[in-house]
């Protein structure tokens, strides 16, 4: 076995060590008994990828954890009394909005069923994989996710969609808004990407720097796919212009903003930015991506709807595409 192999199996053992024994710990200070703990443990075992996002979105009690005044133990802060030593909470916490543990079992679970997904077609239909209708349906699958699982966690807590920023007053004032901050977005990214790509290639090396530009703008250019007009048309209309923007500010804003929100808008403005730029996977980006995302969230925060958070991606991402193809 390679030293290589051998890593990747420790680290595999590793992470699942630690999710079973967070999962025991967490479990236990929400009153899961060590039976439904073990199923969810063995499960996590043959397949971390599915079981630890499954656990967080359907298998654990909801609500936040505090300690109990009484015994010291961690348990739900939703009650009015310790789930391990009956002793009274100063203060129940009202009942929870979702938190940081569903917004990371959304990402694992729509991460890893595309990676499965992307895997098979890879195996199996290669051709069409690199095809514009098979980029179509594996990025409109991962948005697809991304929105269902969002949906799920706010019904699963009772809560209308409208705590998802989901909301249509004022519709023509809130387009015309995020339209205007997305032409100001298109206007400084690729300002913002140049100069990133400068500060690293004194590191790294001009000639390097720019040679992993291009391999990044090869992505956004419909003239580097195999398919018809009409299929790449259908790329740049629905996932680019449609899909994303929805399904991407209904999951970080709605969402992962949401899960923050009530421990300080910063820290919320922050979190979903910088959980927005890592969750794109492209380095050269990051910069101006997780700049969007502070100026998305600020957005939300201050209109309380995502209607131009919305509009605003539209345009920034129609732009960029178009610009990447006209430079290239």
């Amino acid at each position: 076995m390679s030293h290589r192999a051998t890593i990747i199996i420790l680290i595999y053992l590793v992470s699942v060590v630690g999710a079973g024994v967070w999962m025991f710990v967490d479990s236990r200070a929400r009153g899961v008994d060590v039976w439904r703990w073990l199923k969810w443990a063995i499960a996590t075992l043959l397949s971390p990828g599915f079981a630890l996002p499954g656990y967080l979105l359907w298998g654990r009690p909801q609500g936040a954890l505090v300690t109990c005044p009484t015994c010291g133990a961690s348990t739900l802060g939703t009650r009015g009394a310790c789930l391990h030593c009956e002793g009274p909470l100063e203060e129940p916490l009202p009942p929870a909005l979702w938190g940081m543990g569903e917004v990371l079992g959304v990402a694992i679970l729509s991460l890893n069923i595309d990676l499965v997904v992307g895997v098979i077609l890879s195996r199996f239909a290669l051709r069409f994989l690199r095809s514009a209708a098979g980029i179509i349906a594996l990025t409109a699958l991962l948005e697809l996710l991304l929105l269902g699982l969002s949906i799920v966690v706010v019904k699963r807590y009772r809560k209308p969609l409208s705590a998802l920023g989901i909301s249509w007053g004022k519709v023509p004032r809130m387009v015309a808004l995020g339209a205007g901050v997305g032409l100001a977005g298109a206007a400084t990214a690729l300002g913002l990407i140049y100069a990133w790509v400068y500060i690293v290639g004194l590191f790294i090396g001009r000639d390097q720097a720019d040679a992993w530009l291009a391999g990044e703008g090869s992505k956004f250019t419909w003239m580097s796919l195999s398919g018809s007009p009409v299929q790449i048309a259908a790329m740049i209309v629905f996932v680019v212009g449609v899909l994303g923007p929805f399904a991407e500010e209904i999951f970080f804003r709605g969402l992962v903003f949401g899960a923050l929100r009530a421990r300080g808008i910063p820290l919320a403005v922050g979190v979903s930015a910088l959980f927005f730029a890592l969750l794109h996977g492209s380095v050269l980006r990051f910069p101006h991506v997780f700049l969007f995302g502070v100026a998305m969230a600020i957005l939300y925060a201050r209109t309380r709807t995502l209607l131009p958070g919305i509009a605003a991606h539209v345009v920034t991402n129609v732009s960029l595409l178009i610009l990447a193809n006209l430079l290239t």
